[in-house]
């Protein structure tokens, strides 16, 4: 947790399991970025914010103060796992955006890491040339500083409010490897990728806005949940907690696509939520694809489309079974996940070496992992080996090289999760129909 009025970061940790982390030595300095607080000598006079990449090294965004420090992004790791980075060497200025600079030029707020391993961060300065948005930091010489011409870049600028005085609190990433920026002046989301591969989201079709609230309000923080929805804080009057989900599959969130799952006059008052985050983060590196939501070239068996990014529709929701990635798959932390199955249904993880050219219908829904199929879990709700009873959300681990299938760096593989659906009015008349169905797919490089 950053503290920028002690310019400290806080480590805490639940040791007796007793829901907080209140008890003797539970908490800790993870950094201190006074003057003279860490070995390294490294000023941190206003951590913002920061990220943490797959090897735990934090990426922290600062800004300078009338105190003095830099604006700048600090890389911070514990060398010694002794669980501090005060030590020497394990903090440094791993990109100064301008040493000197004068308070309120450059404010880099959010920290990211992309699914190409570099750093992005968001840049707010109010008194300087500097364009307000994301910007790409890549270490190309691989010195461990960015201090060459060429690695630190714009990534994504989006256009000004009414008046120059967006601010870009957050930086997000979706499980697709979209990143979301928010904007709390003018109450705004923006969405944007890099599709062609140039190292920017400057081109047409690379961004959007996402969603743009209402005023008078502020959007904080966000963060996405396991169903690709967006669930955001809102600090305005009254305080709410907002859930986004692009149903329609238009790219955008529309006023019927968002939900107040709290609002601080029913409640208990939160009173300005600022921060929020969801227990396991989606994976990266997994592309979904072979949705049952009418986008395939070949439909659903019987008009039973799901949901955007789901497979068909089942005889128990509208929406159909969904797959998603947690973790990360260096280090090996991946997990599949699937939700949206009929409660208490016998569901199964398919694993193929090769992706359909045509995807063929396969009981009420769209199959297109094939290859070599490998059958990888087997879970049952009503057993209770994973979930309760009745839940049909299914936790699957992917550790599918313990059977049999030693898959070499770099490889692709393809899954899918078949349930069964046994519902004797559902999909009448179709191949297979009654019997079964199948999540959207995954296709992941290992």
């Amino acid at each position: 947790m950053c503290d920028s009025g002690e310019d400290i970061i806080l480590r805490l940790e639940d040791l007796n399991a007793d829901g907080d982390a209140n008890d003797a030595g539970e908490f800790a300095v993870f950094f201190d970025g006074n003057p003279a607080g860490n070995l390294s000598g490294v000023v941190m006079a206003s951590a913002n914010n920061f990220c943490i990449d797959a090897t735990n090294r934090f990426f922290v965004a600062t800004a300078n103060t009338s105190g003095g420090g830099n604006d700048a992004i600090l890389l911070l790791e514990d060398l010694n796992s002794d669980g501090d980075a005060n030590d020497a060497g394990e903090a440094r200025e791993f990109y100064t955006i301008q040493p000197g600079a004068p308070t309120g030029d450059w404010l880099p707020m959010a920290t990211a890491i992309g699914t190409d391993g570099a750093v992005y961060y968001t840049e707010n300065g109010t008194s300087s040339a500097q364009i307000k948005g994301i910007y790409r930091l890549e270490d190309l010489d691989h010195s461990g500083f960015i201090d060459q011409p060429g690695e630190a870049n714009a990534f994504f600028l989006p256009p000004p409010g009414p008046t120059n005085n967006q601010f870009h609190w957050n930086l997000r990433l979706d499980a697709d490897g979209w990143f979301y920026i928010g904007d709390t002046t003018f109450e705004r989301i923006w969405r944007c990728k890099d599709l062609d591969g140039d190292g920017d989201a400057l081109d047409p079709g690379e961004s959007v806005l996402w969603w743009q609230g209402s005023a008078p309000s502020l959007i904080w923080d966000f963060d996405f949940l396991l169903d690709g929805s967006l669930i955001a804080c809102e600090s305005q009057t009254p305080d709410r907690l907002l859930v986004m989900k692009d149903t329609n599959c238009d790219g955008l969130i529309d006023a019927s696509e968002v939900a107040t799952v709290y609002d601080e006059t029913l409640t208990d008052p939160i009173g300005d939520p600022r921060g929020i985050a969801r227990v396991g983060t989606p994976g990266l590196g997994a592309t979904p694809f072979c949705f049952g939501d009418g986008s395939q070239s070949v439909p659903c068996p019987c008009s039973n489309n799901g949901l955007c990014g789901r497979g068909c529709q089942n005889s128990a929701t509208t929406g159909g079974a969904r797959l998603s990635l947690l973790g990360t798959l260096v280090p090996d932390t991946a997990v599949l996940t699937s939700t949206g199955e009929l409660p208490s249904s016998l569901s199964i993880v398919l694993q193929g070496n090769a992706a359909l050219a045509i995807p063929v219908s396969f009981g009420d829904g769209v199959r297109c992992a094939g290859g070599t199929l490998k059958r990888l879990y087997v879970k049952h709700a009503v057993a209770g080996v994973v979930s309760a009873p009745g839940t049909g959300d299914l936790p699957l681990s992917a550790q599918s090289a313990a059977l049999g299938d030693t898959i070499p760096p770099g490889s692709m593989r393809w899954y899918q999760v078949y349930y069964r659906d046994p519902s004797p009015s559902f999909c009448s008349g179709q191949p297979g129909g009654d019997t079964w169905n199948v999540s959207n797919g995954l296709q992941i490089r290992w």
